[in-house]
């Protein structure tokens, strides 16, 4: 029995038990004195008080709305909301039948200062304890969302904010703060820790409370990305000596780059094959990061943007994550398909064509047209303009 059904049960067997004690020792008095005909009339009259009592009690606890709602009702309790508010509001949606009694329900159970604000969903036919226990317990509706492939961290706090009210400014924030990074993220094997969450923020369906704080949805997120990394990439990456930060940084380029999900290993082949001759790795996506916007296709003049994260000028992986990889692309990174591949070029239909040599892949390049095509999940944003420089992810030591 939970602690509001003790006390509503105190309350109804309380008289009674009171009643029946106080009988008893005027029985044995009363039979002393004049016979059996006054506890006949006592007897009587207690027991009437507490059916009444127990009538009375039903009422404020157990009674049910007489009318169902049509199907569940959710209902938004703003913090600071009253009981009385509540309570009217209940009645209002047909949740309840009488405000009052749920009110008094709620003090003679001594939970009327405990109300939750939040979200919540009543499906009817409940009486005003369980009414009770679903707002002290803050028993808020919870938000199944889904964070797709490829994001940024911006676009992931947008959608938290969208789904489920987390505050999205504090969620963005939180990505750069050093002090939380701490906490969430612990070093590496080597003591590096990112200096920004993104690109460790796994994409996939979270069950998250209605408002919940960004604290905890961030925690969430990036324990999801280091269960993952414990479980299934540290042993291979480590075989193919990779770092966490590398592994991350690799799979973001790989989320970006593909949009077919058997491509993802052919993909990571032709990036392993290049790094392992000391080629650029010459990512579309790591330019289009770089220029801070999206585009259909690259020009020369593209190609040429100064940034730590042009790939096409800089050899080796960039500083860090351009977006946050799935558990696919993640795992694509430390098993790579076995081919010797060294370039592709989009199709324009989300698919690449694969070469061995430079000749094949400008025999290729030439069938898109001018410029170079922009292929995988990038293509699909076209027109979207970015609003953050890449951050500075040198991470610390």
């Amino acid at each position: 029995m939970t602690a509001h059904g003790f006390l509503a049960f105190l309350w109804v067997t309380g008289p009674f038990l009171l009643l029946l004690i106080g009988g008893v020792a005027v029985w044995f008095f009363i039979r002393e004195l004049r016979g059996n005909r006054p506890v006949i009339i006592l007897w009587s009259v207690m027991i009437g008080l507490s059916v009444i009592s127990g009538l009375l009690m039903k009422g404020v606890f157990w009674k049910t709305p007489a009318v169902m709602p049509s199907g569940p009702v959710e209902i938004i309790f703003e913090p600071g909301t009253t009981p009385h508010e509540i309570a009217r509001e209940l009645q209002r949606a047909e949740i309840i039948g009488n405000a009052r009694a749920l009110v008094l329900a709620a003090r003679l159970t001594r939970t009327d200062r405990a109300f939750q604000a939040g979200r919540f969903h009543f499906p009817g036919g409940q009486d005003n304890l369980e009414i009770l226990r679903t707002l002290t317990n803050g028993d808020t509706s919870r938000e199944f969302v889904t964070i797709p492939e490829g994001l940024r961290a911006h676009d992931v706090a947008g959608i938290v904010a969208r789904e489920a009210e987390v505050d999205s400014a504090r969620f963005i924030a939180l990505t750069t703060d050093s002090l939380f990074i701490a906490e969430v993220m612990p070093a590496d094997g080597d003591g590096f820790r990112p200096s920004t969450l993104d690109g460790y923020l796994l994409p996939e369906t979270y069950n998250v409370w209605y408002r919940m704080s960004a604290e905890e949805v961030v925690s969430l997120m990036v324990g999801q990305f280091l269960d993952l990394w414990r479980s299934d990439l540290s042993q291979p990456a480590a075989a193919l000596g990779l770092t966490r930060h590398e592994v991350a940084t690799f799979a973001s380029i790989i989320e970006r780059e593909a949009a077919s999900a058997e491509e993802r290993p052919l993909i990571s082949a032709v990036f392993h094959n290049r790094l392992e001759r000391g080629m650029r790795l010459e990512s579309c996506a790591t330019v289009l990061y770089a220029l801070g916007r999206y585009k259909r296709r690259l020009f020369q003049r593209d190609l040429e943007v100064d940034s730590p994260y042009n790939t096409y000028r800089n050899r080796g992986l960039p500083p860090g994550p351009i977006a946050n990889a799935g558990a696919a692309s993640l795992r694509a990174v430390v098993s790579p398909a076995e081919t010797d591949f060294l370039y592709f070029v989009a199709r324009g239909n989300g698919t690449h064509t694969f070469s061995r040599t430079y000749s094949d892949h400008l025999r290729a390049a030439r069938s898109q047209g001018d410029g170079i095509l922009v292929g995988g999940r990038a293509a699909r944003e076209e027109g979207r303009e970015g609003s953050d420089p890449p951050p500075d992810q040198g991470g610390t030591r």
